[in-house]
This record gives structure tokens, C-alpha cells and sequence, in this order.
């Protein structure tokens, strides 16, 4: 059995669904420890730290193991104006090569610079899980730029890394509110 993905972050309370490849396809997870728990083939992140989950095929008796991380909540440090904090979009994708999972955080009315130019706010992945702090903030330019509204990861130009996409919706790229990537 081959686990796809060999390692997955979550944040606490959250749930993902393992695959593997190989085997019979019907797998049953358990959690090594406290910080994940499993139903079926489901993890949910309990508490942060690092955990390894036990995958058995329960037709071939295969087994493997995936390595979880359950990231603690936290609170972006970052100036905003308060209005719609639940409004958020999140990605997780190796940004830096270095074989752990970054993860991006997007705010649309973050105010950065400006009135709800919006943000997006990275941080590294490592063996212990994401950094608390961001190593870069992405902006808007203009007030209700609304940066950050959506995100995508992919590798567009055959390099080894991914490129990223934000999304800033009312962006005045052209025209009035025309949006722009």
C-alpha cells in the first residue's frame, strides 16, 4: 500500500479522507496517538502535534502508515478592519521544494495598505507543522481589492515548483470592479 499523500496537515477539528494505492481499496484507519482520531478510512484532527496513522487493507491485511500533522488554531497577527473575519479561503501546497506542505491563508478584507485590499498570508511547513508566523504577506493594491477571496496551487510552467493564484474579485484591472488574478 502507498499512501497519496504520504503526509497530511490539518487544523484541529478538521477531517480528510486517506487514500491509498493498491490493495483491495477498502482500508480501515487507526491513530498511534491522542493528537488524531479515525472512523473508516476518515482522520479528524483532536489535538496539535504529530501523529503517525496505521492503514490496513481489510481484505489483504496490507498495512502502511501516514504521518499527520494537526495544526493548533491561531490567530493571523495582521491589521484588518473586522468586518467579515469567517470570510477566508485556505490552500495547502509544497511551495519551497522542501517536501512538507506550506500553507496559504487568504483574508479579502484584510487592510493591509488599504481599506479590504485584502491578503494572503503564508507560512512554511515543516517535520512539526505550519510556522505560527507568516514568512510572507501578499497584498491587494487598491481599496476593495478583496485579495485573497480564492487560491490555487498548480505547476503551470514545468518547473519543479508550484505557481499560485489569488483571486482579487473587485480588483480594477481594466474597468470598475472588473476582477483580477
Amino acid at each position: 500500500l502507498v499512501p497519496t499523500p504520504a503526509r497530511l496537515a490539518l487544523p484541529v477539528g478538521a477531517t480528510a479522507t486517506i487514500d491509498v494505492l493498491g490493495g483491495s481499496g477498502v482500508i480501515k484507519a487507526q491513530s498511534k496517538g491522542p493528537q488524531a482520531s479515525c472512523n473508516g478510512d476518515v482522520v479528524t484532527g483532536v489535538s496539535a502535534g504529530a501523529v503517525q496513522v496505521q492503514v490496513t487493507d481489510s481484505l489483504t491485511g496490507q498495512s502502511t502508515t501516514v504521518d499527520v500533522t494537526v495544526i493548533a488554531p491561531t490567530v493571523p497577527k495582521m491589521p484588518r478592519s473586522g468586518d467579515f473575519l469567517e470570510t477566508a479561503t485556505m490552500l495547502g501546497a509544497d511551495l519551497d521544494g522542501d517536501g512538507w506542505t506550506d500553507g496559504l491563508l487568504g483574508l479579502p478584507e484584510s487592510d493591509q495598505t488599504r481599506f479590504n485590499d485584502g491578503a494572503v498570508y503564508v507560512y512554511r511547513g515543516s517535520a512539526v507543522g505550519l510556522s505560527t508566523d507568516p514568512s510572507q504577506v501578499l497584498h491587494g493594491v487598491l481599496s476593495e481589492d478583496r485579495a485573497g477571496s480564492a487560491l490555487a496551487a498548480g505547476n503551470i510552467d514545468a518547473t519543479p515548483l508550484p505557481e499560485v493564484a489569488i483571486g482579487a474579485p473587485l480588483a480594477d484591472a481594466g474597468a470598475t470592479d472588473a476582477g483580477q488574478v
